[in-house]
């Protein structure tokens, strides 16, 4: 259905007049349907999703929190827990699913233990194991918001980018 919808997309494009009476973006539309939904228990606010390379699991992103799905079962199978709360928080995984990268878009409001709150720009990019759920790095050096983070092709490396104008490379 992919390729469908992109051959219809740009038929669409170069001849306007032609788009009501598209059949492959009609066809492709058809093949398109829901295989599962996999719900949140709590019914919070999902954020973000992203799917592993082996295409088994399915990570949604809350703002504490991190669920992980069996995808061809639709079973939760953990929480990747942390201890600060970010609104709208990006997961980014390392190509072997073992790491995942973890920043803050926009502000980021942090509860301590002791219940205090403090509102800021996370400047860091925090590494978790997926397997375990523990908070492995904390990656600082940023001096203002972290926009992006995306690890190489081997994994090796995560490349991070700031509006401080830098971009920065990180072992893993």
């Amino acid at each position: 259905p992919a390729l469908a919808l992109l051959t219809a997309i740009e038929s669409a494009r170069r001849m306007p007049d032609l788009a009501p009476a598209n059949n492959a973006l009609v066809t492709a539309l058809a093949q398109c349907r829901e295989v599962r939904t996999l719900a949140h228990p709590e019914q919070s606010r999902l954020t973000d999703a992203i799917v592993s390379s082996d295409e088994r699991t399915v990570l949604g992103v809350e703002s504490t929190r991190i669920a992980v799905w069996d995808l061809a079962e639709g079973r939760l199978l953990r929480w990747i827990e942390s201890n600060y709360r970010v609104q709208n928080m990006q997961v980014r995984l390392s190509p072997d699913d073992r790491h995942l990268a973890v920043i803050g878009r926009g502000g980021s409001l942090v509860i301590a233990a002791d219940g205090t709150r403090y509102g800021f720009t996370d400047r860091v990019v925090r590494l978790f194991d997926t397997l375990t759920g523990n908070e492995v790095a904390v990656l600082r050096g940023h001096s203002d918001r972290v926009t992006d983070a995306r690890f190489t092709g081997d994994g090796k490396q995560l490349v991070s980018c700031s509006w401080d104008g830098t971009v920065r490379a990180w072992e893993t």
